[in-house]
């Protein structure tokens, strides 16, 4: 009879551990798209056989075990920080791109031209009132040129501005959620898997935000660092982090302000930022518009060629006469900026105001001559080799030419590197996938596997019940 119960406990148990895997096969069908969510199989433990003792051996439940691969997980969360950082450039840089056209048919450069054209025209009839204007006016559509581009520009600055605003908030958000999450789980909530899963998808999440590393400790809770190093959270505490205009020691103060990201204590971290879309928008504002717009430490590519043709064209003009005379009249400038703010030469740019058809300066006073000769200086600046007509060796048109040509491969390249991070996020998914993820069909093929094991086993129970029953009726 002992033996009876022993073999109805050993079924007994049997049943149990088939009811828990047909649970987690439950759960894993219920959470397949459950983000982050990561497939649960049931742990079985062999049970002793000595018949001698009475130990019948057979299979008990001992919980859950979750087939999530840490490494494969932070290979998703690497991708997800590199890929949301090419993201953030190549949207940015598309905009900037777009203000520079390399081909010369808009903006600057076809109004560069335009003048230059104008200034051969005036140079074969310097005499000529509509040949006058024309330089004139063409030099008014080289200002609204210049001036619309360094608008643009600002704009992009200030929408950068306000997503770092912005990013910098769903950050310290999931940081908050974090905190919460390890709360649970240091309070027992481990081993729920919903609980293990919105860790793991906020953890995801964060990482497109910004590169972070994660440190799991003992009592199943994440410390979370930005950059490897700045804290965002530490065990049930979130650390805010913050970002505002900076502007680094330099010759010019007024410039456009750069971006700084300050931690919970408020020091400046942004040398440790580096991935995610933050990362992609600090890149962008503090280093390829800079180039473009100046800084505390430079003028900006742009302001300098606003600033170098204006000189130019200005010092030719007073160096030479309107009229003979008599009297002899000088010239005057044609254009004007804010010479006092090397950061504002684009923005400032504009036809001076007492400039006047009658006031352009044709007639040379060079050792060349001629009632012509400023003009044909004006009209060779496009193709002069004379250091004094250049910048750093380029023509006006070949130095907007590279400095067009340097964002649009600053743009290319970051077009490339989110193509090729979208397919790297995507094949460490799909392993990530393969190691943790629910596949529908083994889980079927499980379900029948289970189904037809607890049958077997419910049929061993009820033959052991009627030949229990058979004894009893044998006693009476």
């Amino acid at each position: 009879m002992s033996s009876i119960l022993s073999t109805l406990s050993t079924m007994g148990n049997g049943l149990l551990a088939f009811e828990k895997s047909l649970e987690a096969t439950q759960n894993n069908v219920s959470n397949s798209s459950t983000a982050g969510y990561a497939r649960q199989a049931p742990n079985l433990q062999a049970m002793a056989f000595d018949p001698s003792t009475g130990t019948l051996g057979g299979v008990r439940s001992n919980g859950l075990i979750s087939s999530r691969d840490e490494y494969a997980e932070n290979a998703v969360r690497n991708q997800a920080s590199a890929q949301g950082n090419f993201t953030q450039q190549a949207s940015n840089l598309s905009a900037i791109n777009s203000l520079f056209d390399i081909t010369g048919n808009s903006g600057i450069p076809a109004s560069l031209t335009r003048l230059m054209q104008n200034f051969s025209a005036w140079a074969t009839s310097p005499g000529s009132s509509s040949a006058r204007q024309a330089v004139i006016d063409s030099a008014n559509q080289l200002s609204a040129s210049f001036k619309q581009t360094a608008s643009e520009l600002n704009k992009v600055a200030t929408g950068i501005g306000q997503s770092l605003k912005d990013t910098t908030s769903q950050i310290n958000a999931l940081a908050q959620k974090l905190a919460a999450i390890n709360q649970a789980r240091a309070g027992g909530g481990n081993a729920d898997p919903s609980v293990d899963a919105e860790l793991h998808s906020t953890l995801e999440e964060l990482s497109s935000l910004t590169s972070v590393s994660v440190l799991y400790q003992p009592d199943g809770t994440v410390n979370v660092f930005a950059g490897g190093q700045t804290p965002l959270v530490m065990n049930d505490k979130a650390f805010a982090i913050s970002v505002s205009d900076s502007i680094p020691a330099g010759s010019n103060a007024s410039a456009p302000p750069g971006a700084a990201v300050f931690d919970a204590n408020g020091t400046d971290v942004t040398s440790q930022i580096s991935g995610g879309k933050l990362g992609g928008l600090l890149q962008v504002r503090n280093q390829v518009l800079p180039s473009l717009q100046g800084d505390s430490t430079q003028p900006g590519q742009l302001n300098q060629l606003a600033q170098s043709i204006a000189d130019r064209v200005n010092g030719i003009l007073t160096s030479g006469l309107s009229s003979s005379g008599p009297p002899p009249v000088p010239g005057v400038p044609l254009f004007t900026y804010d010479a006092a703010n090397a950061s504002q030469a684009a923005a400032t740019f504009s036809v001076d105001q007492n400039v006047t058809a009658n006031s352009l300066a044709a007639i040379s006073t060079g050792t060349s001559g001629g009632s012509n000769g400023n003009a044909l200086q004006l009209a060779g600046l496009s193709t002069s080799t004379d250091p004094a007509d250049q910048i750093g060796g380029l023509s006006y048109l070949d130095f907007f030419a590279q400095m067009a040509s340097t964002i649009g491969t600053s743009y290319s390249s970051a077009q490339a590197n989110q193509t090729r991070s979208t397919q790297l996020l995507t094949q460490a998914q799909s392993m990530r996938s393969d190691i943790s993820g629910v596949s529908l069909d083994h889980e079927a093929a499980q379900l029948i596997e289970l189904q037809r094991g607890y049958q077997a086993v419910s049929k061993v129970v009820s033959v052991i019940n009627d030949l229990a029953q058979s004894l009893l009726d044998m006693v009476k």
